[in-house]
């Protein structure tokens, strides 16, 4: 302010030096004071000029160039530019940034849905449009609950206990091919919220196969105890002879046989479940492999019956199976054992 006051103050004495120096006599005087006030209204129209020429630069967006000449509109011309430039470079960091953030989670394997504080889709990831049939140009900005009408999502919406996840249908679930999601909401932000979403088909079907196999399980034991108890309790209290004996305790033998299988079979079971998947590099010779089990249907068959089973097994030649020996070697002979039996 001072540098432009002390320019139009100069610019006003050099004029009324120049009328004052130019003339003499008594024209003199108001000669100089005319032109000072001439050099006023000239400065002041210059000073608009670059003024409006800085102004119209920032209306159009700052995007060009512009001469705005010397003095202070020009170093406010130059300070603004660089404040501009800067916080251009600025945005476009936030907005390499933002993409970077959004493209991890992109890559998320789960389900990523990002909610406005009217519940309404600002963004989601591939993930989250294949477990709810979302689309991108159709769906963005629409309250999710008019997407999603699942009555236990509601009921989690409505209960606002966003502590623990809820399990829903996901959208393609049938009777005949169920899909099972859960969703979980994280609020965050100005009422604005974060849904995750993963597939829990697998687990869910993982849980109800081993509460069968467990029920399953338990009938099965359950029967040959009940044998095992009873021929106890009549060896206990029945007066028996030497043959009868011998049959009871043949038929707890075959009960307690049977028992041991069961728990060999979980056994093993629980030593896959814990196991890590065998090497690709481990081969095993199909020719062997099968000779082996031929070897022991005999030995299983005549156990069984005095007749011994004719064992063939066609096509098996030259070739070899990737895979643990002594895994592969139980499920061929528990089908070739089946078999037989």
């Amino acid at each position: 302010m001072f540098q432009r006051l002390l320019s139009l103050i100069l610019s006003q004495c050099f004029a009324a030096g120049l009328g004052w120096y130019s003339v003499s006599g008594s024209d003199r005087l108001p000669l100089a004071l005319s032109l000072a006030l001439i050099a006023g209204y000239i400065w002041f129209f210059i000073d608009a000029i670059r003024g409006r020429r800085l102004l119209q630069w920032l209306r159009d967006g700052a995007a060009s160039e512009v001469s705005i000449g010397s003095g202070v509109w020009n170093e406010a011309f130059h300070r603004v530019r660089l404040l501009l430039r800067a916080s251009h470079r600025s945005i476009i960091e936030s907005e390499r940034r933002l993409q970077d953030f959004l493209a991890a989670l992109q890559a998320s394997p789960g389900g990523v849905v990002l909610l406005d504080s009217e519940s309404r889709i600002e963004w989601f990831n591939e993930t989250a449009a294949v477990h709810f049939g979302f689309d991108a140009r159709r769906d963005l900005l629409q309250h999710f609950g008019n997407l999603v009408r699942d009555p236990s999502f509601a009921a989690y919406i409505a209960r606002g206990d966003f502590l623990h996840e809820v399990t829903m249908p996901g959208r393609d679930s049938s009777t005949s091919k169920p899909v099972k999601l859960s969703v979980h909401l994280h609020p965050y932000g100005e009422g604005r919220s974060l849904l995750l979403s993963r597939d829990v088909t697998a687990v869910e079907q993982a849980d109800a196969m081993r509460r069968d196999f467990v029920a399953n399980v338990s009938h099965e034991i359950r029967t040959p105890l009940t044998v095992l108890a009873g021929f106890v309790e009549t060896l206990q209290t029945l007066p028996l002879n030497a043959q009868e004996r011998q049959r009871y305790l043949a038929l707890m033998s075959q009960q307690a046989l049977r028992m041991q299988s069961l728990v060999s079979d979980l056994l093993t079971l629980s030593k896959l479940e814990g196991s890590p998947a065998p090497s690709s590099q481990e081969w095993v010779s199909v020719d062997s492999l099968m000779a082996q089990c031929k070897q022991e249907a005999h030995d299983l068959s005549h156990v069984l019956s005095e007749q011994s089973h004719e064992v063939h097994f066609a096509g098996v030649a030259g070739y070899a199976i990737a895979g643990s020996a002594a895994e592969l070697h139980s499920a061929m002979f528990n089908l070739i054992g089946n078999a037989i039996r």
